[in-house]
Parts: structure tokens; C-alpha cells; sequence
């Protein structure tokens, strides 16, 4: 999906009309290249026209309200020795770029205990991962500040996907509400699970997600990462996909981000 150009003034205008919105909140920390990727998307109902400004402001305040009333700030003061047990589990965690040097998140449900599942720290563990991520991406001059998810979720029960189906509408809620306009390409799976959970969801995803699904069968997964998403192709195929690599199991948010670092300024994209 193509973006519009956004002038600065317009940035500063959003940015007054979230200031009026929410004068508790502290705009100057928001980052101006954030405000301008939410403007520059096209309208939903009209994808020939770019987004009002108060509509992206909108937008922005939702995001702010959201992130109070989860209490993230306070949460992010301790992803040190809180989340180890959620990155060592590898059912949510950032590893690799793709061609356009946007990080991957993987979501490998098949790995979730969905029997000891605990939604809101799990989704609280979720929120961090992505508010640790998004500040990498206006800092890095070669880095998309968008991300691709690539979620793996054929070999899961109907049965607990039904159960926990809050939790996952938690998820899908991130980035109606949380990341707007944040996530590039959501690469999944089909099964008969994820056909019965998006039968659920779509109702509730904007046309802007709706576009943004793409749905594979195992084989085709394969053959469209190796040639279509992962930077370097076969070699950063995962074991969990029949390729080469073997994703490390990160201990903590620090060591996680560290290696996103190094894979965003190591190389420029492929293309644009």
C-alpha cells in the first residue's frame, strides 16, 4: 500500500490537535516520523486519497489512551528479568529483517502452553516486544518503520484456539488500536484453525489490515519466503520451516534488541 507525501507543517498541526487532546501527555516525545507515517496512509474508503489530519490524530490519541490504560510505561521499567521465561518459550520474538530491511517477528503459536496460558501477561509481554522495537526503526536511516510478522499456526488444537480466542483478538486489537499503521505484511499459515479464527476476526479488521493478511499453504510458505521475504533468501530460512537456521533463544529484551540492531545497520535493503 503507497503513502502520500506529508509537509512538516502538517506534522505540526497533527501533533497540536493530539496536544489538545491529550494536554496530560508529553508530544514532544513523540517522534515526528511516526505522526508522518500515520498521515501518509491512504484513506480506507478511498485509497486514491491520503488521510485527513485529524483523522491520523485520531488515530495517535487512541494509541495514547491505549498505552495509559495498559499501563505500559510502568511495565516497560521491567522487561529485564520479567519476560525471560516468554523469549526462552520462542513464541513471540523479533529475529532477522526481510528484503526492505523490515525486522520479522515471528508468532509461532504452536509453541504457546495454550493449557497454562496467561493472557494478560502474555499480552503484556507482546506490548513490550513491539514498543521495544518501534523507536529502532525512525533511528535507522536504512530501516522501514514498519515490521513483517510471520506467524506459525497449522499444528495447534481447534479446541485452544477457540478457548483462548480473547487472547487472540488481544493481538489483532494491537494493531487496530496500539500499532497503527506499524505492521507491513502478516504472513500466516492456513489451516483449518486459522480459517475458522479469521471467519471470527475479519468482521473486526479494517480494510487498511484486511490488505496487509497473506495466507500459505506450508509448501508455499517455503518457497515464498526463500524467494519473496527473508533478506538472504534459503540461508535465513529457519529449521522450523525445513531450512538452515536455527533461531537463538534470547534470555532477555536487551540481548533481543541488540541483535535487531546489528541486523538493521549491517546492511542496506535490497530494493525499495
Amino acid at each position: 500500500m503507497s503513502s502520500f507525501p506529508v509537509t512538516n507543517e502538517e506534522v505540526d498541526q497533527a501533533i497540536g490537535l493530539i496536544a489538545e487532546s491529550c494536554p496530560e501527555h508529553d508530544v514532544a516525545s513523540l517522534h515526528r516520523n511516526w505522526v508522518k507515517l500515520v498521515i501518509s496512509q491512504p484513506n480506507s474508503k478511498n485509497l486514491k486519497e491520503r488521510r485527513t489530519i485529524s483523522y491520523a490524530a485520531d488515530k495517535i490519541v487512541n494509541y495514547l489512551k491505549w498505552r495509559e490504560q495498559l499501563n505500559i510505561s510502568k511495565i516497560l521499567q521491567n522487561t529485564s528479568n520479567r519476560f525471560k521465561s516468554d523469549l526462552v518459550e520462542q513464541c513471540f520474538y523479533v529475529y532477522g529483517v526481510d528484503k526492505l530491511n523490515r525486522p520479522i517477528i515471528w508468532e509461532r503459536f504452536d509453541n504457546l502452553d495454550w493449557n497454562n496460558l496467561n493472557p494478560k501477561s502474555k499480552i503484556e509481554f507482546i506490548v513490550c516486544l513491539y514498543e521495544s522495537i518501534f523507536p529502532l526503526l525512525f533511528d535507522s536511516p536504512d530501516s522501514s518503520p514498519q515490521v513483517t510478522i510471520i506467524a506459525v499456526s497449522d499444528r495447534i488444537s481447534y479446541l485452544n484456539a477457540m478457548r483462548q480466542l480473547p487472547f487472540i483478538k488481544s493481538i489483532a486489537q494491537m494493531f487496530i488500536t496500539g500499532f497503527p499503521d506499524r505492521l507491513a505484511r502478516f504472513l500466516a499459515l492456513t489451516s483449518t484453525i486459522m480459517s475458522g479464527v479469521m471467519a471470527i476476526m475479519a468482521p473486526l479488521l479494517p480494510r487498511s489490515l484486511k490488505t496487509k493478511l497473506e495466507f500459505f499453504t506450508r509448501k508455499k510458505m517455503v518457497q515464498h519466503l526463500t524467494e519473496n521475504v527473508l533478506k538472504n533468501g534459503l540461508e535465513d530460512l529457519p529449521d522450523f520451516f525445513g531450512g538452515p537456521l536455527v533461531h537463538p533463544r534470547f534470555e532477555t529484551f536487551s540481548a533481543m534488541i541488540s541483535e535487531l540492531e546489528s541486523c538493521l545497520s549491517a546492511t542496506p535493503p535490497l530494493s525499495r
